[in-house]
């Protein structure tokens, strides 16, 4: 078998599982692929996950074969996959090292010097908003800045988008049609909006269920996350594919895979790269700020159930922080890190991630964003790569 034939395998595997998960016969069926700019169509038909792991450690074990020829990514990729689907057959991992195996960083909390700093900055921020950060003004909050119908939401996102293209177009270059259509769903997960789709056009998805809230500075700041950031990236990376600069496979994303990790931490620190603090509005970074407090709460909440501390524990700890967090999400969000186990590790990944890209952010030499984030939008980055030098220091992780 030569390593191209080796590659279309891969392909016609990760098809095959995508059908097969899919196919009616399990409940707990995973979305291998969310997003396709694979030019091949092979697709292996499977009758069971155990026939497909099967195939994924064959694969790899042919693929290591090769030795350096072949392309990083694919088989950190391809470890993700066989750590994925090891979970759905039931295999029990610690926590700590599912994420290593799975996403490639080793799952510390954030330090609460950490978390002391954009308390302060919320804080700060809510000050000059004219209110204070409790929940006694959470419903002041709302009143003001809720937005109520998703249309709206629509609405709000496609103003501000053109806003962060334009700041990213310094950097990079951005594809000249953006193929995005908008679609609301109403689904009780986590996630608040999500980008799928290919080569025949992107879809982004507003989730309109009633345990999500959307604000005005939200709706402002997420165009930088999924268009800037998801979008334009994926684009990027699917002309690497039509090129053949990269193999084919790498044309199939998905959120199992440690590359969608790096994407979600850059696309969170993105504003902190092609814009500063003093140009978003206050609306606009008291929401992203209450957004990145979420996320290392939660996670930190997320480390204390996981090892074994009761949900009363974790529960308050949440509260105590996120004032202006509905507490049907919290509710939600601690059950579904808890039991599922795709989101356990991915909805995890958003704060550490994040923070390894905004300390990047915070200490390079604006002579050097270009170059850094033509790094990230014109080649597709090892994830294993990147861990081995981001920055873990003790002011950024550390004990709850």
């Amino acid at each position: 078998m030569t390593l191209r034939e080796a590659y279309d395998e891969l392909v016609g595997l990760y098809r095959g599982w995508h059908v097969l998960e899919h196919s009616g016969i399990y409940t707990d069926a995973q979305d291998i692929i969310d997003l396709d700019f694979c030019p091949d169509q092979h697709c292996t038909q499977f009758s069971s996950r155990r026939e497909v792991l099967t195939d994924l450690s064959r694969l790899r074990a042919d693929l290591i074969r090769y030795g350096p020829v072949v392309h990083p990514v694919v088989l950190e990729d391809l470890n993700a996959s066989q750590v994925f689907l090891r979970a759905l057959l039931g295999e029990s991992l610690s926590f700590r090292h599912f994420v290593l195996e799975l996403f490639g960083f080793d799952a510390r909390p954030v330090s609460f010097k950490r978390l002391l700093a954009i308390l302060g900055e919320i804080n700060r921020l809510a000050a000059e908003l004219g209110m204070e950060y409790s929940t006694q003004d959470r419903q002041r909050y709302f009143d003001r800045f809720k937005v109520n119908s998703a249309v709206e939401v629509e609405t709000l996102i496609r103003s501000s988008q053109s806003h962060w293209i334009d700041r990213l177009s310094r950097f990079v270059d951005i594809p000249a049609y953006l193929p995005i259509k908008t679609e609301i769903a109403e689904e009780d997960k986590p996630w608040s909006f999500s980008v799928t789709g290919g080569s025949r056009g992107i879809t982004l998805t507003i989730n309109s269920h009633s345990r999500h809230t959307f604000t005005v500075g939200q709706c402002d700041y997420i165009p930088s996350h999924e268009v800037a950031g998801h979008v334009v990236q994926f684009l990027s990376w699917s002309k690497l594919v039509s090129e053949e600069t990269v193999p084919a496979v790498l044309g199939l994303i998905s959120t199992h895979h440690p590359t969608i990790v790096l994407s979600e931490g850059l696309s969170q620190a993105l504003p902190y790269f092609i814009s500063s603090e003093f140009e978003m509005k206050r609306e606009t970074l008291f929401a992203k700020k209450l957004r990145e407090l979420r996320d290392m709460v939660l996670a930190n909440a997320q480390i204390m159930l996981l090892g074994g501390q009761p949900i009363d524990s974790a529960w308050d700890y949440c509260t105590g922080a996120l004032h202006f967090v509905e507490e049907a999400e919290i509710e939600r969000e601690l059950s579904q890190r808890s039991l599922d186990p795709l989101q356990r590790a991915y909805q995890f990944c958003y704060a550490p991630s994040f923070l390894a890209y905004k300390s990047i952010a915070d200490s390079i030499d604006k002579r050097d964003v270009g170059p850094f984030l033509h790094s990230q939008y014109q080649a597709i980055p090892s994830p294993k790569k990147f861990w081995s030098s981001s920055d873990c220091s003790d002011n950024v992780f550390g004990g709850l």
